[in-house]
């Protein structure tokens, strides 16, 4: 079988990417998983505001699909993207700065927050 470099993105990110938690809902605490509110503010700023329901492939095709290449157990997590409004898509790009503050939540599950500490693009300032 041969590897491309889409196939090796699929399965490496860093460790500290994808911050999870405190906690995690599992299906029957949501009853219909593609009307879910997001959102995320940069220093009280809102950069994204959506929904689920813009999902452009909805929860059962993605599992199907990934199980295609590797193996789902109890548990795993599977990362769909964020709405619109991701820092990369401004013109000029808007990344994240030292000691930004980002607070993200899921309407009914909860908010995060956290501090940025440190640079993760070459191009950042």
């Amino acid at each position: 079988m041969k590897f491309t470099n889409a196939d090796h993105e699929k399965t490496t990110l860093p460790l500290t990417l994808a911050p999870l938690g405190p906690w995690l809902a599992t299906k029957e605490e949501i009853p219909d998983p593609h009307i879910l509110r997001l959102w995320l503010k940069v220093n009280g700023e809102m950069k994204q505001d959506g929904t689920t329901v813009n999902l452009i492939f909805k929860i059962p095709f993605l599992v199907s699909y990934l199980s295609r290449f590797m193996t789902l157990l109890p548990g795993d997590v599977i990362s769909t993207g964020t709405p619109a409004g991701v820092g990369l898509g401004f013109n000029p790009p808007q990344y994240l700065r030292v000691g930004d503050t980002v607070e993200l939540g899921i309407d009914g599950l909860g908010i995060q927050k956290q501090i940025a500490s440190g640079a993760v693009y070459a191009g950042e300032v």
